[in-house]
């Protein structure tokens, strides 16, 4: 089950895309940052190829 990391106003959660046979193709971390309101106002991605 993803988990996610939501210190305060910012949510933190890892991702993964992996072709049919589970290999990994592009992994990265996205930001999120939730208003009082609960919706999101700003998305930072850090993505990275895998080696």
């Amino acid at each position: 089950m993803p988990r996610v990391d939501a210190p305060g106003e910012w949510a933190r959660f890892g991702w993964r895309y992996e072709d049919a046979s589970g290999r990994s193709l592009l992994t990265g971390t996205d930001m999120v940052h939730v208003t009082p309101g609960g919706d999101i106002d700003e998305i930072v991605v850090f993505a990275d190829r895998p080696e």
